[in-house]
């Protein structure tokens, strides 16, 4: 199975540090000889709003189930609608003949890319997808000072900008869509767990020392069994047994969950 995309997420950089970024990207890029056709551009940008309300689906559904959905859930939520309106600008922007006369990149991680995508990948890579538009001003003088870009280039950085912060949120909500699906694994075996009358058989301990190294499973699963006796609530102890063997904590698991909480909660 392929492992799911990560989001678009490096150091990030400050304004001086994203101008040298800049010179060093443009002395990497090769551009492709002749009229290349490349990614296909707008098949992806239609990938990715579906899968963006696929989502949005998802989280409802939980809400309708009075299922607790994380804050990072709460915010794709709430800014939906906003994402909706780019999701339109992008494609209204984003003729296929347009697509095609964009100089394409010859190799590297985004060989079959528009250069100016690439150019606005690294841009919003190091500056945690928050958009500014003197730095991006900044970054696009630097880069020009080494490989002049033309000017359809220069027209299409703000759709290129979209397109790649899409692309971002495309891969956060993939994984706002699996810790939920994790949270939901946690309350399911809490019901179990917390049952008067439990039947602590092998599968369920299987099942639990399978979940336990997902950072949302183990938070859940410990607010939901958070002051229980252990004498008579044992799968606490045996999820610290169980992350142990894995080298971490629970304390770290948990810390770990709330800053993919943070990291996914957009620009």
């Amino acid at each position: 199975m392929t492992p799911p995309a990560q989001p678009i997420r490096g150091d990030l950089y400050c304004a001086k540090r994203l101008e040298q970024f800049a010179t060093e990207l443009a002395s990497t890029h090769r551009i492709s000889p002749g009229r290349r056709r490349g990614r296909a551009l707008l098949a992806r940008q239609r990938d990715n709003r579906r899968t963006l309300h696929r989502a949005l689906k998802s989280i409802a559904l939980d809400v309708k189930h009075d299922r607790a959905i994380s804050p990072a859930a709460q915010w794709f939520v709430d800014n939906y609608s906003l994402l909706e309106e780019q999701l339109r600008e992008v494609e209204q922007d984003l003729p296929p003949g347009y697509y095609l006369e964009l100089p394409k990149l010859a190799d590297g991680d985004h060989a079959g890319r528009p250069r100016v995508v690439a150019l606005v990948w690294g841009y919003v890579e190091h500056t945690e997808s928050r958009f500014h538009p003197d730095t991006l001003r900044l970054f696009v003088a630097a880069y020009q000072t080494v490989c002049p870009l033309t000017t359809g280039e220069l027209w299409a950085i703000a759709t290129s900008l979209r397109i790649v912060l899409i692309e971002n949120l495309r891969r956060l909500a993939d994984g706002i869509v699996r810790r939920q699906a994790q949270r939901a694994q946690a309350d399911a075996l809490a019901e179990v767990l917390l049952d008067p009358h439990p039947r602590w058989v092998p599968w369920r301990l299987w099942w639990l020392g399978r979940a336990a190294t997902a950072p949302a499973f183990a938070t859940r699963l410990v607010q939901r069994l958070n002051d229980r006796d252990p004498e008579t609530t044992p799968g606490r102890v045996w999820l610290d047994q169980q992350l142990a063997r894995q080298g971490t904590t629970t304390e770290e698991t948990i810390r770990r969950d709330h800053l993919d909480q943070v990291g996914a909660q957009g620009p």
